[in-house]
């Protein structure tokens, strides 16, 4: 999570920068579907390790894979979209 004026890392009193597999507590949908939560305020205890802080103003958001498999590589696997809700 990059700050959208400075592109430095947003400091946040979580000290979370990435959400990702490993990350403890992630809650999941019954039907297997994670829902990330990108926002500068608590959506309370219960999704909070959902939640990776973002400033209040502007920010970037960046995917970052690691040993990614071939349909990413090759265009097949299309990226869920990000939405806005307010």
């Amino acid at each position: 999570m990059y700050d959208g004026k400075t592109y430095f890392m947003i400091e946040n009193s979580m000290k979370r920068y990435s959400i990702g597999s490993q990350t403890p507590g992630l809650e999941f949908a019954p039907d297997g579907s994670l829902t990330l939560l990108i926002q500068h305020e608590s959506p309370g205890k219960a999704l909070e390790a959902n939640r990776l802080p973002a400033s209040a103003g502007s920010f970037d958001v960046h995917l970052r894979t690691y040993v990614p498999q071939k349909a990413l590589l090759d265009g097949n696997y299309k990226l869920p979209p990000l939405t806005a809700e307010r």
